[in-house]
């Protein structure tokens, strides 16, 4: 390390990794007669270096080459950047964001504007998107050309050192206030928790809820989507009895033998196994461990966090109830759904269903040719003859009920064009169960039915992402004008003539 001054002023300390490959960096020049490198290998183009610049009760760190590698992980502040940036850039001049989407398939994504732009106008959705990081002009040009925050600050001012630490304590001021929750206030909404310390403490307030038997908001699902027509069980590793498999994950049955054990620590929870068991030849098709199938609602002095995908999430409290409070709101359906075999598949239950109801029509696989010569769509599971459009998928973790959901949109969208409805009915239906021309089609007539088979006696209790996939589909539903409702299916053990298997097509 070395020290960095104007005079005799110390501003700061660089700490420098040498290299030994060939060149010389450019930063090199910024510290020529305000630091001595005498000594050290300066020879490579990317050598890393921190420069750490004490403002206030703050020290800031400025990474030069590769230096942010040097940072150890949660000594620095989260979302900085992310905070400074949005408080000083102009809302109209957004020219790229980092965004995270908990729909169907949860993306990371990067979108760059052909020109400045607000975030909405970037298609962020604020109930279901946790923006990562935005690029922007700032009003006043003496903060940067252009800045990019996340938890760095990425930006470009020309001034000299003796300037520095002037302009930092501006970001200091900028990252203290809160005025970007007017322009922004669904920023905070919900927040990833990425501190090693905060993660740690949450793991062990979980693994000590689920070891007192305190696992109302604490369940366990398969984390990834998979073909349960191929699944023949699960087994829990270590845990299960030799030839016992499970038809689901259940927390209660993985905690059955390990009861007395003593306390639960959240390494436990790590390395204890779930293997996917396949239904010929018993083998493993795929394992996790149960903290990557575990989902929890926690309440800690206040806050909400939540586990979704083996990661932890603050969500903001007002919000949290807000969302809740309209999910309540949505209606249950009025149709009735037979009750689910405990084992059975989605497709042979959908086939069971119309074959012991009259009013409800089998769709489910049965695909429209439309569009494309290779497009196919399907419309439902199920058609009731009282206009349901009923779409069952089994209770799981947010990926499967975001693909619910995402179904149901893609085919209420579609079921407005006059081509489709022709091509359902010449396909699928009588030739005049949907009306052919626009003028006859109302949409309100039409109800959109999401069918959720649940073990569980009680009222649905589904993950928050998956309720805010829920409410972004009612909206959407709502404005192409058609309603939506909920319907539980329940999962009862199978009758005594079942034969302990699963019904045939």
């Amino acid at each position: 390390s070395r020290d960095v001054a104007v005079g005799s002023r110390k501003i700061g300390t660089l700490v420098i990794k040498p290299s030994s490959a060939d060149g010389e960096p450019r930063w090199r020049k910024y510290f020529d007669g305000a630091c001595d490198l005498s000594g050290i290998s300066l020879t490579s183009a990317h050598p890393s270096a921190v420069l750490f610049v004490p403002v206030g009760d703050r020290t800031f760190a400025l990474t030069f080459g590769y230096g942010r590698h040097l940072l150890e992980v949660g000594t620095f502040e989260e979302r900085f950047g992310l905070v400074v940036t949005l408080n000083c850039i102009r809302e109209d001049s957004v020219r790229s964001l980092d965004r995270k989407s908990f729909d169907a398939i949860s993306r990371h994504t990067r979108e760059q504007g052909s020109r400045e732009a607000s975030l909405r106008d970037f298609g962020l959705d604020v109930e279901q998107d946790l923006l990562r990081a935005v690029t922007g002009v700032p009003g006043d040009e003496s903060l940067g050309k252009t800045m990019t925050g996340i938890d760095a600050l990425v930006t470009s001012v020309p001034i000299g050192l003796e300037e520095l630490a002037a302009l930092l304590q501006r970001y200091a001021e900028a990252f203290a206030d809160d005025g970007y929750l007017t322009r922004f206030p669904w920023v905070e909404h919900v927040r990833e928790v990425r501190e090693r310390g905060q993660i740690e403490l949450l793991d062990q307030q979980l693994a000590s809820r689920i070891e007192q038997g305190e696992r109302t908001r604490i369940w366990m699902a398969v984390p990834e989507i998979i073909d349960w027509t191929a699944v023949h069980g699960f087994r829990y590793v270590p845990g299960s009895r030799r030839g016992t498999l499970e038809s689901d994950l259940h927390l209660d049955r993985f905690m059955a033998p390990r009861s007395g054990d003593g306390v639960l620590e959240p390494g436990a929870l790590r390395r204890s196994k779930v293997q996917c068991i396949g239904d010929t030849d018993s083998a493993i098709l795929d394992a996790w461990s149960v903290y990557d199938c575990l989902y929890g609602d926690l309440d800690d002095d206040g806050s909400r966090y939540l586990l979704n995908g083996s990661k932890w999430y603050r969500v903001q409290p007002t919000f949290y109830l807000r969302a809740m409070e309209e999910f309540k709101r949505i209606p249950a359906a009025a149709v009735q759904l037979a009750d689910h075999w405990d084992g059975e598949i989605e497709r042979d239950y959908n086939i069971r269903a119309a074959e012991n109801d009259p009013e409800l029509i089998r769709l489910d696989r049965e695909l429209v040719r439309y569009g494309s010569s290779t497009s196919r769509f399907e419309l439902c599971d199920l058609l009731s003859r009282k206009r349901h459009l009923i779409h069952v998928k089994r209770w799981g973790q947010s990926a499967p009920i975001s693909h619910l959901c995402a179904q149901a949109l893609n085919a209420s969208q579609l079921l407005l064009e006059d081509d489709f409805r022709e091509a359902v009915n010449r396909q699928l239906l009588a030739d005049d169960y949907l009306p052919k021309a626009r003028r006859d089609f109302v949409e309100a007539d039409y109800e959109v039915v999401l069918a959720i088979i649940s073990r569980s006696t009680k009222a649905l209790n589904l993950p928050f992402f998956s309720v805010l996939n829920i409410l972004a589909a009612r909206r959407q539903l709502n404005a192409y004008g058609f309603r939506l409702s909920i319907a539980k299916i329940q999962t009862i053990a199978q009758p005594p003539d079942a034969g302990g298997g699963t019904p045939s097509p």
